[in-house]
């Protein structure tokens, strides 16, 4: 079925980064600015994850030199750093606030499988395994409490003005992704030792996600609109399910039932137990269009009408 004409145009407007808001060297080296006057920091891993989908489909050859900048400057520990760098590209930052990021990490798992599984270049995937095995080898040392998923310590994700503690449905749905892609990742390199270990943190960490987050309702202790980005980059993949379908869908309906009535001009990053909008920080409150197209692709991958 063909999309609406007004989502179509609404695709097109939001490709102007490429024209506006990017680099090319002489030497091959690509990246876009998370925005050019604000904030001028280079190829941004945690905005990458969204608006780099465009780059990868149409433009595959500029983005994996995009993501093998990040694969270069991984840390000796396996961390991913957030940037490339401010108005340059060779002075990578680790994030905008005092910790080390817990999305950064899987996302850069995600979009390298991502940029293998659209390309099809098995060279770039033997470049970037070591890299995606070192990636989530840090990720398992930030799971402090030993349920199989990362824990947040504060302003250490994309809502870098947002408390985020523990485990969380933001950060650990897209770490449960990333696991189903190493998998893949695992099966195309045959390392079966390595599938093996991440099906098992997998299994682990989905229980958790289930035990811990599950409300009956949706994943978390307030209704974010981002809960299931997770579970929208899987679909994306043809990854599998990161939770259960029915609670999948029923946390979806959620979302549109709680956000929608804050603003005529999008869904509100996060709302409370009782539908009132979280004033808790200037995010949680605030609209992004990154996290509405996400939500919205999620919704068209579950079957929701336009």
């Amino acid at each position: 079925m063909p999309f609406p004409r007004w989502f179509n145009d609404a695709l097109l407007t939001n490709l102007t980064p490429f024209f506006a808001a990017s680099w090319h060297t002489k030497d091959g080296r690509f990246s876009f600015y998370e925005a050019p006057v604000v904030c001028p920091l280079m190829g941004t891993v945690d905005v990458g994850f969204y608006g780099s989908i465009p780059l990868s489909y149409f433009f595959p050859e500029l983005e994996k030199s995009l993501i093998g900048q990040f694969a270069k400057a991984q840390r000796r520990d396996g961390y991913i750093p957030h940037d490339l760098g401010k108005n340059r590209l060779d002075l990578p930052s680790n994030g905008t606030t005092f910790y080390f990021w817990k999305d950064l990490n899987p996302k850069f798992i995600l979009m390298v499988y991502r940029d293998f599984l659209w390309s099809k270049d098995r060279h770039f995937l033997r470049r970037m395994y070591p890299h995606v095995k070192k990636a989530l080898a840090w990720s398992l040392t930030t799971d402090f409490d030993g349920n199989g998923l990362p824990d947040n310590e504060g302003e250490d994700q994309t809502f870098d003005l947002w408390q985020f503690c523990g485990t969380t449905a933001y950060t650990s749905g897209i770490f449960l992704a990333a696991l189903l892609a190493c998998e893949k990742m695992a099966v195309e390199m045959k390392d079966a030792a390595f599938y093996k270990d991440c099906q098992a943190y997998f299994f682990k960490g989905r229980r958790s996600f289930d035990r811990e987050l599950w409300n009956g309702e949706y994943f978390g202790k307030t209704c974010s609109l981002s809960q299931l980005n997770g579970q929208w980059y899987a679909d994306l993949l043809g990854l599998g399910w990161i939770a259960e379908k029915a609670k999948v869908k029923k946390a979806l309906h959620s979302i549109l039932k709680r956000h929608q009535k804050h603003s005529r001009f999008g869904l509100v990053n996060s709302t409370m137990p009782d539908g009132r909008p979280d004033l808790s920080n200037n995010h949680s409150i605030n609209i992004w269009l990154g996290m509405n197209y996400a939500f919205f692709s999620l919704c068209i991958f579950q079957g929701f009408p336009l």
